[in-house]
């Protein structure tokens, strides 16, 4: 394969759709996700093409408006360490990231994904990334190990796993008329059952007594190296002496795991293999309900008021989502009225009744817990769900961005929530009156919460302005 030369820093962002890699509430960490591909260069006997791959997902970026909508800048920069840990060499770069309309981060989550591209001696190495936004930081490091290439025989390049291999000309992931989208998480979903590969064969034997055809074997090993699903033998016919192998892998009825994948070129006596782990994980969804279930099982009362005491328990639950004329209508029944009530309100409130789980009923009792589990730990034994943090929770779910300010002498501990999805970016202020962890909503930016346009110096003078 004929390559240019040259160091490629590719700088241009590229979204896809992808499962959520989204930071806990108020983390600073970029979540980044890495890899690399080793191919011949052509002509070089000492050194090899080599792409690192990464991504980030775009919901962890903060986004300021610009003259066309909003941006994201991501400030980036790769190390390259021998095995001693001496620095060999490092490259630094700038990516952006543009929305039109900072909604738009709410309704989707997506991988940004990029490469840096070099030539690089045969060897091994380490690889440092970090990236940093506007104040968010990320880091992730792993070994880097450069086969050599142009032995006698036939000879594979590494394996990249990849997210979407189809057929095209241009591109910075076109690589032989294939763009190949790399996935360096090696993650794949359990139910998607197919996972795609690239790799390249050199040193095929292109002699006039030689097969005019090579062939590929694909297994799935698992950590003991013991084969647990064999794919049939493909077989190419030689178009020279190298040649691209892109094809897809089943891993159906595999558990969730870890699991590698050997790649082996036979091409008459000549054999060469490659070993890639990967991971099949259950989808995010399907784990998130089965999560949710779980939580059910702590409020029964959500599903069955058997009680007086079910029925409390029931009404404290619903306070922040009901309505003021379902409250007073909830009030008003029996015991029973109130059974039939809390079938209708979910059902109400269903997003899709064809499928068996009521996700809002879920979702809204995930952050109840939540609320409860984190808010209500200082309160004296006062529930979570009562604090102004865990209402706020509850009702508009987790924040994509808290800022914490411990105490200083100038002012008291005070928490900034943002949420760039709702009204165009939203934030509320808490703050910490006793030092005991007790935070009290203060300001919001939201059209229709608690207003003290004053809050700076409040929070920089409590004592004098409470």
């Amino acid at each position: 394969m004929v390559r240019s030369n040259v160091i490629k820093i590719i700088c241009l962002s590229f979204t896809i759709n992808a499962a959520s890699l989204l930071a806990s509430p108020g983390s600073s960490r970029l979540a980044l996700e890495a890899d690399y591909a080793a191919f011949r260069y052509q002509g070089d006997t000492t050194s090899a093409y080599v792409e690192i791959h990464y991504n980030l997902n775009r919901s962890q970026l903060k986004f300021q408006p610009d003259e066309s909508g909003y941006v994201a800048l991501i400030d980036f920069k790769l190390t390259l360490k021998d095995p001693s840990g001496k620095t060999i060499d490092t490259a630094s770069w700038t990516a952006g990231n543009r929305i039109d309309k900072l909604s738009s981060l709410a309704q989707g989550e997506f991988l940004i994904t990029d490469m840096v591209a070099d030539i690089i001696p045969f060897g091994h190495y380490s690889v440092e990334l970090k990236a940093s936004n506007d104040g968010n930081t990320g880091r992730i490091a792993f070994p880097m190990d450069i086969p050599s290439f142009g032995g006698a025989g036939p000879e594979l390049s590494t394996i990249e796993f990849a997210y979407q291999i189809e057929p095209d000309t241009s591109g910075r992931f076109v690589k032989n008329g294939i763009k190949v989208m790399p996935n360096p998480s090696h993650d794949f979903a359990q139910v998607s059952r197919l996972g795609q590969f690239y790799t390249e064969a050199y040193g095929l034997d292109t002699t006039s007594t030689a097969d005019s055809v090579f062939r590929v074997a694909i297994e799935i090993v698992d950590a003991d190296g013991g084969v647990v699903k064999k794919q049939p033998t493909l077989t190419y016919q030689k178009p020279s002496e190298s040649a691209v192998i892109s094809s897809l892998f089943s891993f159906d009825s595999l558990q969730a795991g870890t699991y590698g994948l050997r790649v082996t070129l036979l091409d008459g006596d000549g054999i060469s293999s490659r070993l890639s782990s990967f991971t099949v994980s259950v989808p995010r969804a399907v784990a998130r309900n089965a999560i949710l279930q779980g939580i059910m099982k702590e409020f029964p009362e959500a599903v069955n008021i058997t009680s007086e005491e079910d029925a409390k328990k029931f009404h404290d639950e619903i306070t922040y989502i009901a309505t003021s004329d379902e409250m007073r209508l909830f009030e008003s029944l029996p015991r029973e009225g109130k059974s039939s009530f809390q079938k209708d309100f979910w059902a109400r409130r269903d997003s899709d009744p064809s499928t068996p789980q009521n996700e809002f009923q879920l979702e809204h009792y995930k952050r109840f817990k939540y609320a409860n589990d984190n808010f209500g730990r200082f309160r004296g034994g006062s529930a979570g769900w009562r604090s102004d943090r865990g209402r706020v929770y509850i009702i508009y779910g987790e924040p994509t961005e808290i800022e914490r300010f411990p105490p200083s002498p100038e002012a008291r501990a005070w928490e900034r929530w943002w949420y760039h999805g709702l009204e165009g970016g939203i934030y509320f202020i808490f703050v910490d009156y006793e030092t005991g962890g007790n935070y009290t909503l203060l300001h919001s930016s939201k059209s229709d919460e608690i207003k003290d346009y004053d809050w700076e110096n409040k929070i920089k003078f409590l004592w004098d302005h409470r």
